[in-house]
């Protein structure tokens, strides 16, 4: 079965990953056009805003008694921030174009099956997609971000809204209106990638097969 469109990589140390995303972010300013540049602003303003949540978070965990707001409220806004693995995969696709996965390949980050995949992605791309990008692709990561702010945004006055009737359930009850719409999200993102490899599979590329052998490799290393 195919899995979602995932950008190759190939395994390196923790620290060389993390100067490799930090580089990444450089090699996408650089060779991307105004819209992988607005969708990386996107993501850089919401690690920093990560960042500062988690240091929020921890400090009400020493001192509850210092949150600004109820239990409830907090807890919702919580569950709401967690949404983002939902959504990251269909706002981090676009940041990819053709001529972004080509300079990732000339740095050497690419090896065996991860850089098969990219020069053929590339070929895809160069050869069928909209100015080396995903048809489609940039649209679906707005409206996935739109979607993950809106439910962060709805959560503290939904809480705030319903904690006196519904109580230590508010939560609960906030989850699970809003868990249904990131899974819809998840499954509409699956189809996506779907079609995109029915699409080159019908093409003669080989994206699919790759994949599905990418994905082979990373069960049998998690296996280990």
């Amino acid at each position: 079965m195919a899995e979602e469109h995932s950008t190759p990589t190939t395994r390196v140390g923790a620290r060389e990953a993390f100067k490799r995303q930090i580089w990444s972010s450089f090699v996408v300013w650089k060779y991307g056009g105004g819209w992988e540049r607005v969708l990386l602003s996107a993501w850089i303003a919401t690690l920093g805003f990560l960042v500062v949540w988690i240091s929020q978070l921890a400090r009400l965990a020493w001192d509850p008694s210092g949150s600004p707001w109820p239990l409830e409220v907090v807890e919702s806004y919580v569950l709401a921030v967690l949404m983002l693995g939902a959504y990251a995969l269909a706002t981090v696709e676009p940041l990819h174009n053709a001529r972004i996965i080509r300079e990732f390949l000339a740095l050497g980050w690419f090896q065996g099956l991860d850089a098969e995949y990219a020069r053929e992605m590339v070929r895809y791309l160069e050869t069928h997609g909209r100015n080396g990008r995903i048809p489609g692709g940039t649209w679906w990561a707005i409206t996935n971000w739109v979607a993950y702010y809106a439910t962060v945004g709805l959560s503290v006055p939904f809480a705030s809204a319903t904690r006196s009737s519904l109580g230590q359930w508010t939560p609960f009850v906030f989850l699970a209106l809003c868990l249904p719409v990131a899974l819809g999200f998840v499954v509409a993102s699956t189809l996506r990638a779907r079609r995109l490899f029915a699409d080159a599979r019908a093409r003669g590329f080989r994206l699919a097969d790759l994949e599905a052998e990418r994905v082979d490799r990373l069960r049998g290393n998690l296996a280990r």
